[in-house]
């Protein structure tokens, strides 16, 4: 960190003598520094041509850069980000160059605790002059809340998974060999019916017991878990489905990080069955460029991403790829289906 304090100085001091600060950019990036302070915002503008990175006191407060003028090159603040983020929030602004659309992206700083960062922007200017302006945010205490509801809440999954099944379904047992005693005893008034009845009780317990509990992620690994997921529900929806699990060996996943992904598929079928009435789902998961791709599409009715608030599953999902520092990208048209883009960067330890 004494390093890079070092060398933004001596950075700044060059652009000094070069005389290139913008004095109306950082006008206009500090014209509201009260408000900034006041919503916890820094504002920044990267000139993309001559790499000038101008940005705002409370930008450089946020991210504890202190005593530095305003204007460095933008590698100095990306050297910040942790390594095996970095290269995931380039992309990210990478593609909104070339789509010239906006682009939101978290990640945590090197230095001290890690603080969690919001970085959002989009491009002005044309292909040759093009400038990002934006904002960043520290989130690190929304991004911890978040990780502590969702461990709450698949705590709180695995409780219930247990009392359906040491309770409920055992006593679901026992009532089915007290019935095959009546049987013996050859008194059959409605025993098919209720033994059929108790039959589905215990198959649906079984379903919402894997349902509420990720440990099936555990016991028989993510793939067979995920192909569990889209095989009940294509059943579900009478839907043709795909699964491609591209998943190297040569690294090791943590068992946090594969439950996280089961979760988020999970939400994304619910949603599917719930809304889509598609025909058919497919679904990708492969490690690509030190980061986890997953997308799950399907051909149904679609939705106006554009008039369209996402509901509690969408915004799930949204929390849960956030948690693991990643973007999502949902994209539907009315009447041509729903993709859902997800990238995740992967602290890999190989093998």
């Amino acid at each position: 960190m004494l390093q890079v304090h070092k060398d933004l100085e001596s950075n700044s001091a060059q652009f000094s003598k070069q005389e290139s600060l913008d004095s109306n950019n950082l006008f206009q990036l500090n014209l509201n520094s009260k408000l900034e302070s006041a919503t916890g915002v820094g504002t920044f503008q990267w000139n993309l041509s001559e790499d000038n990175f101008f940005c705002s006191d409370n930008f450089l407060k946020i991210i504890e850069i202190e005593n530095l003028k305003n204007q460095f090159y933008s590698h100095h603040f990306f050297s910040l980000i942790k390594s095996e983020e970095r290269n995931h929030t380039l992309e990210v602004m990478h593609q909104c160059i070339t789509s010239n659309k906006e682009f939101d992206v978290t990640f945590s700083l090197k230095a001290g605790d890690g603080k969690m960062i919001r970085l959002h922007g989009f491009p002005e200017g044309d292909v040759t002059g093009k400038v990002l302006v934006g904002f960043i945010v520290d989130v690190s205490k929304e991004v911890n809340s978040d990780r502590f509801l969702l461990k709450g809440q698949d705590m709180e999954r695995k409780r219930i998974s247990m009392e359906l099944h040491d309770s409920v379904g055992q006593k679901c047992v026992a009532l089915k060999y007290m019935l095959a005693l009546r049987k013996l005893k050859n008194d059959f008034s409605d025993f098919d019916s209720i033994n059929t009845a108790i039959d589905e009780i215990i198959n649906e317990i079984r379903a919402i017991t894997h349902n509420l509990s990720s440990e099936i992620v555990s016991e028989i690994g993510l793939e067979n878990a995920i192909a569990q997921l889209l095989n009940d529900s294509a059943l579900a929806l009478n839907a043709k489905h795909e699964l491609d699990f591209l998943i190297s060996d040569r690294y090791e996943y943590s068992i946090e990080l594969k439950k996280m992904l089961y979760r988020i598929v999970q939400e994304a079928l619910t949603n599917i069955i719930k809304h889509s009435e598609a025909t058919s789902i497919r679904i990708t998961v492969k490690d690509q460029n030190r980061q986890m791709v997953l997308k799950i599409t399907d051909n149904g009715k679609g939705f106006d991403i554009n008039q369209y608030a996402p509901g509690i599953g969408l915004q799930n999902i949204q929390k849960r790829v956030s948690y693991l520092n990643g973007h999502a990208d949902i994209d539907s048209n009315v009447g041509l289906g729903t993709a859902i883009n997800i990238k995740i960067p992967i602290n890999h330890e190989e093998n």
